[in-house]
Parts: C-alpha cells; sequence; structure tokens
C-alpha cells in the first residue's frame, strides 16, 4: 500500500485461527493475560481496532448489553469531528473484557493499563505498548512475528468477514473506514472462488 509517496508494508491478516492461536496464549487468571485477551478480542470483533483507538478507549466509554458492552469512539485516523460512533464488545469480547475489568478493579479512567510483572496496575497503555503486547502474543503462539503487526487486526478483520459473506457495508459500519477503497486495501488472501456473489445462480 502506498500512501502520500510512502510504501505502508502491508502485514498478514490475523483471521479468526490466528486470533485463536493468540488468545490460547491467554491462558491463565493473571491480570496482564486476562488484559491481553480483552485487548485482542475487542480489537479484532469491534471491527479492527487501530492500536491508537484501544489506547484512547476510557471505562466511560462503555455501556452494558445484555451480551456485553457497547463502546464509543469519539476520534480515529479519518474522523475527528468528536461525534462520537458506537461499536459492539459482545460475546466472548464482552466476556473477556468484563473479568478484565473485575480482575484489575478499573472501575474508571483508561480501559486499558500497563501492568507491571508483579501483577501491579499502572497507568494507560500507550499505542506502543499495545503494539508490543500483539507482537509477544504472537511469539508466544508460534507465529512468525515478522508476518504480523497489530494492523494484522484491521486486515484480519476485514478478510475474515469478507471470507464469511459479509457484505462491504456492514464490515464498513464497523471498521469505520472513510472508503470502500480503504476498505478493500485491508483485505488480504480473499478468495475469488469462495466468493458468494459467484454462487448466485
Amino acid at each position: 500500500m502506498i500512501l502520500q509517496g510512502v510504501e505502508i508494508e502491508k502485514k498478514a491478516p490475523a483471521v479468526k485461527h490466528v486470533i485463536e492461536k493468540l488468545i490460547a496464549t491467554c491462558s491463565s487468571d493473571s491480570l496482564m493475560d486476562l488484559r491481553d485477551k480483552a485487548i485482542i478480542l475487542l480489537a479484532f470483533s469491534s471491527g479492527g481496532r487501530r492500536r491508537s483507538e484501544l489506547a484512547n478507549f476510557r471505562v466511560e466509554d462503555l455501556e452494558k448489553v445484555h451480551n456485553g458492552y457497547t463502546i464509543r469512539m469519539y476520534h480515529s485516523k479519518s474522523d475527528f469531528s468528536g461525534i462520537p460512533k458506537t461499536f459492539p464488545v459482545i460475546n466472548s469480547a464482552g466476556e473477556a473484557l468484563k473479568e478484565y475489568l473485575e480482575a484489575a478493579g478499573i472501575t474508571t479512567g483508561p480501559l486499558f493499563k500497563y501492568i507491571s510483572r508483579h501483577g501491579t496496575v499502572h497507568d494507560r497503555l500507550s499505542g506502543i505498548g499495545i503494539h508490543q503486547i500483539f507482537k509477544k502474543r504472537c511469539q508466544m503462539a508460534g507465529l512468525d512475528e515478522k508476518l504480523f503487526g497489530s494492523r494484522s487486526l484491521r486486515s484480519g478483520f476485514v478478510t475474515e468477514c469478507i471470507n464469511q459473506g459479509i457484505g462491504l457495508h456492514e464490515i464498513k459500519k464497523l471498521t469505520n473506514h472513510a472508503s470502500f477503497k480503504s476498505l478493500e486495501d485491508y483485505a488480504i488472501g480473499v478468495s475469488v472462488i469462495d466468493s458468494p456473489a459467484a454462487k448466485i445462480l
């Protein structure tokens, strides 16, 4: 992908089976495992959130619903209007977020915080910190960390949705892409053979 003359290296998409491998590394009840599981699941299932978006989320942005939460996002890379957009954090992602918040005792302020190796909760995680967590979990899962980055969650969400036959309009509602062209740039390794459009007759 090339943006304003600068080539951006594409990372392999973290599709469903990759997410499952990453989550398998978060199997203990330690605060660090609970937090990392919540980050990965929320980032993926709410629309492939960018690391900067994850770093800016606050507890106050959450609203409980029957199968998890909704979360409000006020700013993104392509939208600085300040008008909040709401995304779902439900089912397994909602359960993981609830377990993390309750275990860490977080009731206000930044959603995702730095946790020391001794289990002490500190200030909010930065976008770089979230990227490092993703790379570490890739290593633990036996994945080639050079092929994957935090951007993989976004491209993985788009790619998985398309492979499952979900339309671009529905995907765009969650990814918050500025255009369909920029959305399609995140679809990596999508097979045209499996396209539902090829089976309309």
